[in-house]
């Protein structure tokens, strides 16, 4: 019995050493992305002959600092999870504000795709007490995926409304991401 949970204990970790080596591989070229899109128009935005062009250059550069920095602070927060010390900081939370923080971001990744983004009940009007920054992690990395798989000239559409739990008739808000992709 001891062998038999020697061998189960040895493929285990086997299992979780392979998974953290393609866990490593991914990351390594998810971050590789951004970081590649940073350094080449960053040598190349001296020679840029317009300001116009210039200022194309910086949005892009400014935009794959942002992934960067997500992917490093998921990264993060992955083993704050694994070490139980992840933490909530909640607040109150303008909602409007919110979702027009993030009409902005996505607006434009949604138009190069060709891609129609609706927001519905862009206008919610209401505080909600949560952790800004992991509401806005998980909207974004929904928004993100939405993005990345739907198919050119498809449709994504984030809902938000506004409901009563059946048990305890506390407020809830539901917050639904449609997309073919």
């Amino acid at each position: 019995k001891m062998e038999e949970e020697l061998i189960a204990a040895k493929e285990k970790a086997e299992e979780a050493n392979r998974l953290k080596s393609a866990f490593i591989a991914n990351m390594s070229h998810e971050i590789r992305t951004p970081l590649n899109a940073i350094v080449g128009f960053s040598s190349v935005l001296d020679s840029a002959k317009s300001e116009k062009e210039r200022k194309e250059y910086l949005h892009i550069i400014e935009h794959n600092n942002q992934l960067l920095l997500q992917l490093i602070n998921d990264i993060i927060d992955l083993s704050k999870i694994e070490a139980g010390t992840l933490e909530f900081v909640n607040s109150n939370v303008y909602l409007d504000d919110l979702m027009q923080e993030l009409e902005r971001m996505f607006r434009p990744k949604a138009e190069e795709k060709k891609l129609a983004l609706q927001f519905d009940d862009l206008h919610m009007e209401c505080y909600v007490n949560a952790d800004r920054n992991r509401l806005m992690q998980v909207m974004n990395n929904l928004l993100s995926n939405a993005i990345k798989f739907t198919p050119n000239g498809g449709t994504i559409v984030l809902e938000v409304e506004a409901g009563r739990t059946e048990e305890n008739g506390k407020a809830v808000l539901c917050f639904t991401i449609l997309d073919n992709g």
